[in-house]
C-alpha cells in the first residue's frame, strides 16, 4: 500500500500570529490602547498635580479613588475583552 498525502489546505480565514505573520508595530485597537492607557496616566497626573489646585487632600483621595476604579472597569470590560482575556466566572467541578 502507498499512501499518498495530500497537501495541506489553508484555512479560508485568517488569524493573526497563527496562520499568518503577526504585524507587531502597531496595535490590532488604536481606540483600545489608547482608552487603556489614558486611563492608566490620568490618575496618575492628577495625584502628582492636583495639590497645586486643591488644598484638600481627602478631595484628592476621593477623585484619584474614582478615576482608578474607572481604570479597573475599564480594563477588565473593554480592554480584556478585546484582547480575549475577559475574565471567566465558571467554576471547575472538581475543584471548585
Amino acid at each position: 500500500m502507498s499512501a499518498t498525502t495530500e497537501p495541506e489546505k489553508a484555512p479560508d480565514f485568517a488569524i493573526p500570529g497563527v496562520n499568518q505573520p503577526l504585524d507587531k508595530t502597531k496595535p490590532r485597537h488604536m481606540v483600545t490602547t489608547i482608552v487603556h492607557v489614558s486611563f492608566k496616566l490620568v490618575p496618575l497626573i492628577l495625584y502628582l498635580f492636583l495639590y497645586l489646585f486643591v488644598d484638600n487632600f481627602i478631595m484628592v483621595f476621593i477623585i484619584v479613588t474614582i478615576l482608578v476604579a474607572m481604570d479597573f472597569w475599564a480594563t477588565k470590560n473593554v480592554t480584556g475583552r478585546h484582547a480575549s482575556l475577559h475574565f471567566n466566572l465558571f467554576a471547575h467541578e472538581l475543584s471548585g
